[in-house]
């Protein structure tokens, strides 16, 4: 799995999650490829991310989803896009934010994720023992489970 943050997401994310999982591939949309991502079209983003096998984990859930559905009525596929919502996760709660993708990757890293979305939330699951297996980002034992709603 491949995960590239929208411009929504802080950068220094990337180094929070790969602290934790070195071996995943991460990138900023403020870094990957100079930036050239940064306020651009959700369908150029979506196309580049298929092109390139990247999921995209974003807090734009206004308008990503509308253009999910335009690329599906075409038959365009996409490689996944995770969405983050703002009832669940404050757009600074960085350590919350990488302990939930940290938790999804561990979960769902090894799927296919053409044209799979999955709004990701924190609400404690206590059957999620891979939530546990998870690394925690402050050293302490993760209690109760993060539960990624797969759509």
């Amino acid at each position: 799995m491949k995960i590239l943050l929208d411009e929504h997401l802080w950068p220094g994310l990337v180094r929070m999650i790969l602290n934790s999982l070195p071996d995943l591939v991460a990138a900023s949309i403020h870094e990957f490829d100079g930036g050239a991502l940064v306020n651009q079209p959700d369908a150029l983003i979506l196309e580049r991310c298929h092109r390139e096998g990247w999921t995209l984990l974003t807090f734009d859930v206004n308008t990503i989803p509308a253009e999910l559905r335009t690329m599906a009525m075409t038959g365009a596929d996409h490689s996944g896009v995770v969405f983050l919502s703002s009832k669940s996760f404050a757009q600074n709660d960085y350590k919350s934010l990488a302990k939930a993708i940290v938790t999804l990757v561990n979960q769902h890293g090894r799927s296919d994720w053409t044209n799979r979305t999955i709004f990701l939330s924190r609400k404690a699951q206590p059957s999620h023992r891979a939530a546990n297996r998870a690394a925690d980002l402050d050293s302490k034992p993760m209690s109760g489970g993060l539960n990624p709603k797969v759509v």
